[in-house]
């Protein structure tokens, strides 16, 4: 049902002008292409360290994948309004902040990023150690490594 939601969105939005968020991305990604996980429970980082907490990036119980988003080519401004069409909106909840990895970063802790669309530019944070005890340090691996982004009030 998600996923119906995502293409009926999508189709809408790109005959209202979000042509730029339409993926014309390969489906295989570099080590240099840069990913966004959606922050929006404030537990998932803190503030006045810059620091992206595990938990934000622990896998899902249906699928055991993490949800990003591919956001090279995008601006600082394009990012954070792509976040607001194609996951708060869905979602209903407010994005409060972002985690930035490289596909490289995460690559080195033993896991992999696939793209997954629809929604366009979206992907999977996927290989995920099957012991809970491993995946948690999986997940610090990455948390330690992604760069926090907060929205400015301009954006």
């Amino acid at each position: 049902m998600v996923r119906t939601i995502f293409a009926r969105l999508s189709r809408w939005l790109s005959r209202i002008g979000y042509s730029k968020f339409a993926s014309s991305l390969p489906t295989e990604l570099t080590a240099d292409e840069v990913t966004a996980r959606y922050l929006h429970q404030a537990g998932h980082f803190v503030p006045s360290s810059g620091r992206v907490k595990p938990r934000a990036f622990h896998p899902a119980r249906k699928d055991h994948k993490t949800s990003v988003f591919r956001i090279s080519g995008l601006n600082e401004k394009e990012i954070w309004r792509f976040g607001d069409v194609y996951v708060s909106a869905v979602i209903e909840r407010e994005i409060l902040a972002r985690a930035d990895l490289s596909v490289g970063q995460v690559d080195s802790v033993g896991l992999r990023v696939e793209s997954d669309e629809p929604p366009p530019r979206h992907a999977n944070i996927t290989d995920w150690a099957a012991e809970k005890d491993r995946w948690m340090s999986q997940a610090q691996e990455i948390a330690a490594l992604a760069t926090l982004r907060l929205p400015s009030k301009s954006v």
